[in-house]
């Protein structure tokens, strides 16, 4: 067997989240990359370029690279650390937020129907299981 069912399963329910994504992200203006940073960026408030990278799981360059195309299109902007003077940290614009609002609906009723088909209870236990996989696979 090529692949396992377990990751099978799992590539299965990411394209079948990638197909019904792809038109809000289009519509935002938005890549898949994109709206990651921007969730990190909801969930956690400014943060550096190095923590980003962390959580994207890539190196810091591809994260450069990633924040300054996105300064590019005005959806974030880079900020003095009011910690640590030297450094910087990454926060969403209002175009960024505004453009993460459209996804975010779309994202919202996809849970939605994950969880009215699975019920509350599996589908917080399917959230919890895939973060610890991901978290297995992280190492």
């Amino acid at each position: 067997m090529p692949y396992t069912p377990l990751l099978y399963a799992l590539s299965e329910v990411n394209d079948a989240i990638d197909e019904q994504l792809a038109p809000a992200l289009a519509d935002a203006g938005l890549t898949r990359a994109h709206w990651h940073l921007l969730y990190i960026l909801d969930e956690q408030g400014p943060s550096r370029l190095s923590e980003l990278a962390k959580w994207q799981r890539c190196v810091r360059s591809n994260m450069t690279r990633l924040v300054a195309a996105m300064e590019t299109k005005g959806l974030v902007e880079r900020r003095p650390d009011e910690r640590d003077g030297r450094a910087r940290q990454v926060v969403m614009s209002a175009a960024g937020k505004a453009a993460f609002r459209k996804v975010a609906r779309v994202a919202k009723r996809l849970e939605a129907r994950v969880t009215k088909a699975l019920g509350q209870t599996q589908g917080d236990t399917l959230a919890e299981l895939a973060l610890r996989a991901a978290a297995v696979l992280d190492g």
